[in-house]
């Protein structure tokens, strides 16, 4: 993922990225993250981060990495006053080659969500209506 938004239509982005592994990452692997991104947040090491992953409380624990990359980035207050949309992409995800940055240029003050994909979920709930 990284190696995608560094290269093309997104070079002048501000990569953040934020980890909370229960697993302490090696040196190798911090070296490399860093030297691709402009800010790391390596918080295996956090008690809360510990908590929730140690109880599998997954989804709290995204919330917590996500408040904490937004506020290491209120630290840096150039950052916002110049960032025109901030994108928040999982570990495993990547830019497809139809993604283009400048569909969201009319959208500065509004919230984007990826379109809802139907599943199983939607489904049972159907059937249950």
């Amino acid at each position: 993922m990284v190696d995608v938004v560094g290269d093309g239509e997104c070079n002048d982005s501000y990569i953040v990225f934020c980890d909370g592994s229960y697993d302490t990452l090696d040196v190798d692997q911090v070296n490399e993250i860093s030297s691709k991104t402009d800010m790391t947040l390596f918080l295996s090491d956090d008690n809360k981060v510990r908590y929730f992953s140690e109880n599998f409380l997954k989804s709290y624990g995204e919330c917590y990495l996500l408040l904490q990359a937004i506020l290491a980035l209120k630290n840096k207050n150039d950052i916002f006053s110049k960032a025109k949309r901030i994108f928040k992409l999982g570990g495993r995800c990547t830019l497809g080659s139809d993604f283009n940055v400048r569909d969201y240029d009319n959208l500065y003050g509004k919230y984007v969500f990826k379109k809802r994909k139907e599943t199983w979920v939607t489904e049972k709930k159907d059937k249950e209506i």
